[in-house]
């Protein structure tokens, strides 16, 4: 991993598990220096951490993958929709584009 990927992450997170957060996703996803400044500036971990789907214990075990299920995330910040929005919003707005 770059150097400045390492100083942007030290210098810029808050605490030691969202550090660890952007180290594996720079790893996972290669991301370029800009991708990670935008990841930290979208709140990406904050985002992932606060949005984790609450699953039961059966289920779980049932399911060991079952977390894995509905991973993708979207930051659409370029959008320029009005907070808070709706999804027709968004529609309006990606198909303006």
């Amino acid at each position: 991993m770059p150097w400045t990927h390492n100083t942007t992450i030290f210098s810029r997170c808050k605490s030691p598990e969202e550090r660890r957060f952007y180290l594996e996703q720079c790893l996972q996803e290669k991301y370029t220096s800009r991708e990670l400044e935008r990841q930290i500036d979208a709140a990406s971990f904050e985002r992932i951490s606060l949005s984790q789907p609450k699953l039961s214990a059966a289920l779980r075990v049932l399911q060991p993958a079952i977390g894995e299920v509905f991973k993708d995330r979207y930051v659409l910040e370029f959008l320029g929709l009005p907070e808070p929005h709706s999804e027709n919003d968004l529609k309006r707005r990606w198909f303006k584009t």
